[in-house]
């Protein structure tokens, strides 16, 4: 399912959620990505600062309004008030925020942590829809223990020619070589340059 314009408001007015909360956010990192775009930089440093700064950027936004913020098994998470969501931010591709033939993945593996997370959200919908859905093949022992039982979404954004795709979305499984890319919801964000 993909929601766009007003009915990806109304999904996320049902998430607790607002279109702003998650534009506020992608602003944070947007501004913090610049500050590091000189040739003296490290070149992955602009990579690094936008995802830290729109982590930053959805809590600070959020917390005050009763979500909280979870780093356990280092993953960054920001839990809804009664702990059911948890979302993470994380880089996607140039499919990202757009409505079309291909499905958006991450643009990078993702790491253990998050692959049980999303294997988590993946039998609670073979349970809830009666759907098969593939396995993961993440044969580790379950590090996702301390983090709790919330359904895992990812707010998924990409960066290109000054313009940021985004969207707010809801991972069931992955791509080979561990990029996620399958996904049982897409709530698909305003297009945003950086002066808003």
């Amino acid at each position: 399912m993909v929601y766009e314009g007003e009915p990806a408001v109304q999904r996320l007015r049902d998430l607790g959620l607002t279109i702003e909360d998650l534009t506020y956010a992608l602003a944070t990192g947007d501004r913090e990505a610049r500050r590091y775009r000189t040739d003296h930089d490290p070149p992955i440093m602009s990579g690094l600062a936008r995802w830290a700064g729109t982590v930053r950027g959805l809590r600070d936004r959020l917390v005050p309004s009763g979500w909280h913020v979870k780093n356990s098994a280092n993953l960054p998470v920001t839990l809804s008030p009664d702990e059911a969501l948890g979302i993470v931010a994380v880089t996607g591709n140039e499919n990202t925020g757009i409505r079309g033939p291909h499905s958006p993945c991450t643009q990078r593996p993702r790491g253990v942590v998050t692959l049980q997370a999303i294997e988590r959200n993946r039998d609670q919908f073979e349970k809830q829809l009666g759907l098969p859905l593939e396995g993961l093949d993440v044969p580790l022992e379950d590090m996702t223990q301390d983090l709790g039982s919330f359904i895992l979404w990812i707010l998924l954004y990409h960066e290109h020619q000054d313009k940021i795709w985004a969207e707010l979305s809801l991972p069931i499984s992955i791509h080979e070589e561990r990029h996620v890319g399958r996904w049982h919801e897409r709530i698909l964000l305003p297009t945003a340059t950086p002066d808003g």
